[in-house]
């Protein structure tokens, strides 16, 4: 009887210095877990889950600093974020040019003690709306761009052989400022004539009859005073960007040093 009274002493006291030496996430019977980052969360002195003994928490941002209870993933158990399905796609967000449509999913539950967080909720796709008029198709319709010298070539062919054209109305000097470029346009490995394309410089973009629309006097992206559309460099793996139109010049080439066709 003395032993078993004796073994039962030794392992009623190694229970409380173990409860001492080993923080835990629980006050009495109650799990303590508190959000984000709160220094009231410091439960106990004991074990973390650093394998260092001192101040122990129990809230989300323990497991960075890793200053937790050592019980603290067995207490406070992740929960992860969880979401709705996607609604169907949106409507493309303008009736003429170039636009987005999205789609959305909600938030149902916000993750806890560390789960993982939630996914992005919009997501959006690039799309093309056709109901213009002709004044907005002038001014959202995507310019296709090379350098002026094709220009010389492309005049001299649209006035020979059996498939020239007349000249319906004469070519226009179009000024623009850059106001976006693509990274894609500067090509570190092999020179390409976009690398003289830089951001906020002013550029002039012939007019010439062969890119005329039908029926019009101007170019596809063209744009018009003050407006802003894309333009897109031909021959090239993804050069692009916008800009804004500042005027045009009636009867005129271009001769700046920074010149470009409409094709």
């Amino acid at each position: 009887m003395k032993m078993k009274f004796l073994i039962s002493t030794i392992l009623f006291i190694t229970s409380i210095e173990i409860s001492e030496v080993c923080g835990s996430c629980h006050r009495g019977e109650e799990p303590v877990c508190c959000k984000s980052r709160d220094m009231s969360c410091a439960v106990s002195q004991g074990l973390r889950i650093d394998r260092r003994y001192g101040e122990c928490f129990c809230d989300e941002s323990c497991l960075q600093s890793l200053d937790c209870c050592e019980d603290y993933t067995h207490v406070c158990k992740p929960s992860d974020c969880q979401v709705s399905d996607w609604s169907h796609w949106s409507g493309c967000s303008v009736l003429c040019g170039i636009g987005y449509s999205e789609r959305q999913r909600f938030r149902q539950k916000l993750s806890e003690n560390g789960g993982v967080d939630c996914p992005p909720l919009i997501q959006r796709r690039g799309c093309y709306a056709g109901y213009c008029e002709t004044n907005e198709l002038m001014s959202n319709g995507i310019a296709m761009i090379l350098p002026s010298q094709f220009g010389k070539a492309r005049l001299k062919n649209n006035k020979i052989g059996p498939y020239r054209r007349k000249e319906r109305h004469p070519s226009h000097c179009v000024y623009v400022t850059i106001t976006s470029v693509h990274r894609n346009c500067v090509n570190v490995r092999k020179q390409q004539w976009t690398e003289m394309i830089r951001k906020d410089m002013m550029v002039c973009v012939e007019c010439q009859t062969p890119a005329m629309m039908d029926t019009m006097s101007h170019c596809k992206g063209e744009g018009s005073p003050g407006s802003t559309t894309l333009w897109s460099a031909i021959g090239t793996m993804g050069c692009r960007g916008s800009w804004q139109q500042e005027s045009v010049n009636q009867t005129c080439t271009c001769d700046t040093g920074y010149d470009f066709i409409f094709v």
